[in-house]
């Protein structure tokens, strides 16, 4: 971390902390660490905003490239605006997000893994992120502008816990370069509800959002329709209920295809995943509470991908420890496995080759509304898929503050 963005936090923390007395409910009771700040007013006219931090201190404790440890963190900054409250505009909400990320790159520095073992890594940036208008007009709804795609489609509720970033999206999904952290493309969301339960999206976007490593791609906003970009187009449907009295469930399936043919293979991208998740065995009185497990499979066009395909699967249980309600234990596994043709290339490289498989336990502490530790650890078994390579033990400390 840098020495100025330590100093800052350490600055709100104080102001925080010095805050606490006065403030409504007080410190270890609110659901922010600072005090109210005309925010609640802000809430009343239409407005919000948070700020929020998060921290990982990860270590390779054996195999993989090295062992060392290193530091990484992504700072966020949102606002929405309720249009209706504002403006009389009924069911439009406008919101945009600024993103700050620095630190280690733990999966190319110590790990050497192709699923990534934290999914908040990324290259240096500070930037505006996200930014759209979304309407909800009785059963139809539509969103455009920067939008992560992953916060729309190949969502796992249950799967949200885990650090590997194949638990965010799927890896077969997410190789293919898609509208999502850090870089985000211009789009367009399409979703109608067929009734309280059943829902179907479908969205297009700029077929490429950007270069990780184009300094100009990764610090701003990419709204390039570039000749030759095409569309990437997605759709999903699927079943999903909760609420306060009914636990959280979702059966989904979903499918991807790039309108642009592969400049190499001379075919159109593609994929499609399942989705399986929910709360099975929730705790009598509380639908939050209880054992949740997920499923998530998915294949993607062999002929354009290295991998073709991934299994996700995991279960978590909240509220394990008595008066711990909002604490989180889980455990998972990630999958992925080569698609035929990239099997062969690197046998006939005298490879040894394997699926990569992360197998994943963490604990998430809620310490206050605001604050939440979440130690985590990952065994990586045929990183890269070298099933020659020794498996790599990863330990994370992940610290959340919600200021």
């Amino acid at each position: 971390m840098k020495k100025s963005k330590l100093e800052s936090l350490l600055l709100i923390t104080a102001l925080g902390f010095s805050s606490s007395v006065t403030a409504e409910g007080g410190l270890f009771e609110r659901d922010t660490m600072l005090p109210d700040l005309g925010r609640g007013g802000m809430a009343d006219k239409g407005y919000a905003l948070e700020l929020s931090y998060v921290g990982d201190y990860v270590t390779n404790s054996s195999g993989g490239i090295k062992q060392d440890s290193v530091y990484l963190d992504n700072t966020s900054l949102a606002l929405s605006i309720d249009l209706e409250k504002m403006a009389g505009l009924p069911g439009s909400t406008f919101a945009l997000s600024f993103l700050g990320n620095g630190g280690g790159d733990p999966s190319g520095e110590l790990v050497g893994d192709a699923q990534g073992v934290d999914n908040i890594e990324s290259p240096n940036t500070q930037k505006l992120y996200e930014i759209w208008y979304e309407g909800v007009f009785g059963s139809m709804g539509i969103k455009m502008g920067l939008i992560d795609l992953n916060s729309e489609f190949d969502v796992t509720e249950t799967a949200g816990l885990f650090i590997n970033s194949s638990h965010g999206i799927g890896v077969d999904y997410s190789q293919s370069g898609p509208s999502i952290f850090p870089i985000l493309a211009a789009g367009l969301r399409l979703s109608y509800q067929v009734n309280e339960n059943i829902y179907v999206q479908v969205a297009g976007f700029d077929g490429v959002p950007g270069d990780p490593e184009d300094e100009d791609d990764i610090n701003g906003p990419h709204v390039k329709f570039d000749e030759g970009d095409g569309y990437m187009v997605a759709f999903e449907g699927g079943l999903q209920q909760g609420d306060d009295k009914t636990p959280y469930r979702k059966l989904a399936v979903g499918a991807w295809y790039f309108t642009e043919a592969d400049e190499v293979s001379g075919e159109n991208n593609n994929g499609f995943y399942m989705i399986a998740d929910g709360n099975v065995l929730p705790e009598s009185g509380d639908s939050n509470q209880g054992l949740s497990v997920f499923l998530r499979y998915g294949m993607a066009n062999d002929k354009v991908n290295a991998v073709g395909s991934y299994l996700g699967a995991g279960a978590v249980y909240t509220g394990l420890v008595p008066g711990r309600d909002a604490d989180q234990l889980g455990v998972s596994i990630a999958r992925a496995t080569l698609t035929t043709d990239m099997k062969s290339f690197m046998e006939a490289a005298d490879m040894e080759v394997g699926s990569e498989m992360t197998i994943e336990l963490t604990y998430r502490a809620q310490i206050f509304p605001w604050l939440a530790i979440q130690p985590d650890m990952q065994i990586v078994q045929n990183p890269s898929f070298d099933s020659a390579a020794d498996s790599v033990q990863v330990i994370n400390v992940r610290t959340e503050i919600v200021f």
